[in-house]
């Protein structure tokens, strides 16, 4: 029977390896998902606009656009790598009335790029979404090892006052073996 034992590495939130330790005969072998653990809205970089970053999010207090951010995907490790993610959840605050926040996954090598589906939040609710990008399937190729992101759209703030901007705050994964 084989056994694995998950093993912590230093220096990359919620990057990890996987070890089998052989104690006899091998059996059939399921699957495991594992949540990566989340990743700050801080590591994310701005695309389109002008939003504010505040500690470790990313705040859209413009009234007069919206503010589009790219947020890293580790692909350099082989078992965080963006092929073999189950899930991506995007943790936001949706303060416009008008417009919600969008998110998508995209990668780009070279000349070719690709975006998934975007996934909304209400556009006339506020609140704080955990937003569900349903589309994974841009990172399913070979092409999904290059330079893989997640797209995030904060619509414009509808007023001055507290509560009217959209933030970003952070991102998760969840990856299957």
């Amino acid at each position: 029977m084989y056994r694995k034992v998950l093993i912590a590495a230093l220096g990359v939130i919620g990057s990890f390896s996987i070890c089998e330790i052989g104690l006899g005969q091998p059996t059939t072998a399921s699957a495991v998902t594992l949540n990566t653990g989340r990743f700050s809205a801080g590591a994310c970089e701005v695309l389109v606009g002008v939003p504010t970053r505040v500690s470790a999010s990313w705040q859209n207090y413009n009234q007069g656009g919206s503010a589009e951010l790219i947020c890293p995907v580790a692909t350099n490790d082989l078992n965080l790598s963006s092929t073999k993610t189950t899930g991506v959840n995007v943790d936001v605050y949706d303060g416009s009335t008008v417009n919600g926040v969008t998110a998508r996954i995209c990668y780009q090598y070279n000349a070719a790029a690709g975006c998934g589906l975007t996934s909304t939040t209400s556009a006339a609710g506020t609140g704080n979404s955990l937003l569900a990008v349903a589309d994974l399937t841009p990172w399913v190729g070979g092409l999904a090892y290059y330079n893989t992101y997640v797209d995030v759209t904060l619509p414009p703030a509808v007023g001055p006052g507290a509560g009217q901007q959209s933030i970003a705050k952070g991102y998760a994964m969840s990856v299957s073996f």
